[in-house]
Protein backbone atom coordinates (compact mmCIF):
# COMPACT_ATOMS: atom_id res chain seq x y z
CA UNK A 1 0.00 0.00 0.00
CA UNK A 2 1.38 3.14 -0.75
CA UNK A 3 1.57 6.12 1.07
CA UNK A 4 -1.28 8.64 0.17
CA UNK A 5 -0.19 12.19 0.22
CA UNK A 6 -1.92 14.65 3.06
CA UNK A 7 -4.87 12.89 2.58
CA UNK A 8 -7.42 14.98 4.50
CA UNK A 9 -7.70 17.38 7.66
CA UNK A 10 -9.95 17.34 10.52
CA UNK A 11 -11.19 19.26 13.24
CA UNK A 12 -9.60 17.44 16.36
CA UNK A 13 -8.40 18.26 19.91
CA UNK A 14 -4.92 18.60 20.34
CA UNK A 15 -3.98 18.28 24.14
CA UNK A 16 -5.60 20.91 25.90
CA UNK A 17 -6.44 22.88 23.25
CA UNK A 18 -9.66 23.91 21.49
CA UNK A 19 -10.40 22.20 18.61
CA UNK A 20 -8.13 22.79 15.63
CA UNK A 21 -7.97 21.80 12.22
CA UNK A 22 -5.22 18.91 11.98
CA UNK A 23 -4.02 17.37 8.44
CA UNK A 24 -3.65 13.56 8.41
CA UNK A 25 -0.88 11.88 6.58
CA UNK A 26 -1.78 8.06 6.09
CA UNK A 27 1.50 5.92 5.88
CA UNK A 28 -0.14 2.78 6.38
CA UNK A 29 1.94 0.07 4.77
CA UNK A 30 5.21 1.74 4.23
CA UNK A 31 8.38 0.39 6.55
CA UNK A 32 11.06 2.31 7.76
CA UNK A 33 12.32 5.09 6.56
CA UNK A 34 9.24 5.64 4.43
CA UNK A 35 7.07 6.99 7.40
CA UNK A 36 9.70 9.87 8.30
CA UNK A 37 10.40 11.30 5.33
CA UNK A 38 6.80 11.84 4.00
CA UNK A 39 6.59 13.20 7.71
CA UNK A 40 9.22 15.57 6.81
CA UNK A 41 8.02 16.45 3.50
CA UNK A 42 4.49 17.27 4.66
CA UNK A 43 5.49 19.01 7.67
CA UNK A 44 8.03 21.13 5.46
CA UNK A 45 4.84 22.43 3.96
CA UNK A 46 2.90 23.19 7.66
CA UNK A 47 2.90 26.49 8.99
CA UNK A 48 4.80 27.39 12.47
CA UNK A 49 2.30 25.61 15.55
CA UNK A 50 0.33 23.58 13.51
CA UNK A 51 -0.99 20.16 13.64
CA UNK A 52 0.06 16.90 11.46
CA UNK A 53 -1.59 13.58 12.53
CA UNK A 54 0.74 10.98 10.82
CA UNK A 55 -0.67 7.21 10.92
CA UNK A 56 1.82 4.31 10.52
CA UNK A 57 1.40 0.68 10.88
CA UNK A 58 5.90 0.70 11.60
CA UNK A 59 6.15 0.03 14.81
CA UNK A 60 9.83 1.85 14.86
CA UNK A 61 8.25 5.02 13.75
CA UNK A 62 7.39 6.37 17.29
CA UNK A 63 11.41 6.00 17.60
CA UNK A 64 12.02 8.11 14.70
CA UNK A 65 9.58 10.18 14.72
CA UNK A 66 10.33 11.58 18.45
CA UNK A 67 14.24 11.57 17.58
CA UNK A 68 13.65 13.71 14.30
CA UNK A 69 11.43 15.94 16.36
CA UNK A 70 13.42 16.77 19.17
CA UNK A 71 16.40 17.88 16.79
CA UNK A 72 14.34 19.60 14.43
CA UNK A 73 12.25 21.48 17.19
CA UNK A 74 8.82 20.15 16.73
CA UNK A 75 6.49 18.01 19.67
CA UNK A 76 5.26 14.83 18.95
CA UNK A 77 2.40 13.53 21.17
CA UNK A 78 1.52 9.96 20.67
CA UNK A 79 -2.54 9.13 20.60
CA UNK A 80 -3.66 5.43 21.40
CA UNK A 81 -3.45 3.13 18.06
CA UNK A 82 -6.11 1.69 16.98
CA UNK A 83 -6.26 -1.49 14.84
CA UNK A 84 -2.61 -2.11 14.46
CA UNK A 85 -2.15 1.73 13.33
CA UNK A 86 0.11 3.71 15.56
CA UNK A 87 -1.13 7.25 15.41
CA UNK A 88 0.63 10.49 16.36
CA UNK A 89 0.28 14.63 16.26
CA UNK A 90 3.06 16.30 15.23
CA UNK A 91 3.37 20.20 15.75
CA UNK A 92 5.68 22.12 13.73
CA UNK A 93 7.85 24.38 15.64
CA UNK A 94 9.41 27.73 15.04
CA UNK A 95 11.00 27.69 11.51
CA UNK A 96 14.78 28.22 10.91
CA UNK A 97 15.79 26.06 13.78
Amino acid sequence: MDARAVAHTTAVQVEDERPTQVAVLDCRGLLCPLPLLKTQQAVADLQDGQVLEVWTTDPQSEGDLRAWAQAAGHQVTPLPPQDGVYRFHLRKGPSGR
